[in-house]
């Protein structure tokens, strides 16, 4: 009868992770004048759509972006990009995504990498590998002052 219950319950974690989360296409925004090249990586979610789309909305005449999914993040090509951005979820019980932790553990890749966390806690903090995440529970009504945090964050890497 435990297993039974233990087999549930890793299936309903399951189906409520996918759920959660959904795919994003994978996009280039190239730009003539770009001076900078940004990666954003992460999952679908309608909070985390707003924000990317402002995200690429500001930096599209100053950036090259290229839109990866979260799993795809250790593949992507790197070594040429200025910034990345990667908004990942911390789900109870369920730990950070590999890809992101792996990714984190090389120290070149965590200078230029801002990383937003959502999470059903809006007052969490967070930080990784001495990189402190910008946090947010996926609340409609606050894309605008997420985005300005990332933007800043943003700045600072691409302006040093």
């Amino acid at each position: 009868m435990k297993k039974l219950f233990l087999l549930v319950c890793v299936v309903l974690v399951a189906v409520v992770m996918t759920s959660c989360s959904g795919k994003i296409v994978p996009t280039a925004f190239v730009s003539d004048q770009a001076g900078a090249t940004i990666l954003i990586a992460g999952d679908a979610s309608e909070f985390k759509d707003a924000i990317r789309n402002r995200i690429i909305t500001a930096y599209r005449p100053l950036a090259t972006i290229r839109v990866v999914n979260m799993g795809d993040l250790n593949t992507a090509d790197v070594g040429s990009v200025d910034a990345v951005v990667i908004m990942d979820s911390c789900l109870a019980w369920t730990g950070l995504n590999p890809s992101m932790k792996s990714f984190m553990a090389l120290p070149e890749n965590r200078k230029k990498t801002v990383l937003f966390m959502t999470a059903g806690d809006p007052d969490w903090t967070y930080s990784y590998q001495e990189v402190d995440a910008i946090t947010s529970a996926s609340d409609l009504g606050k894309e605008e002052q997420v985005f300005t945090r990332i933007a800043a964050e943003l700045d600072r890497i691409l302006n040093s």
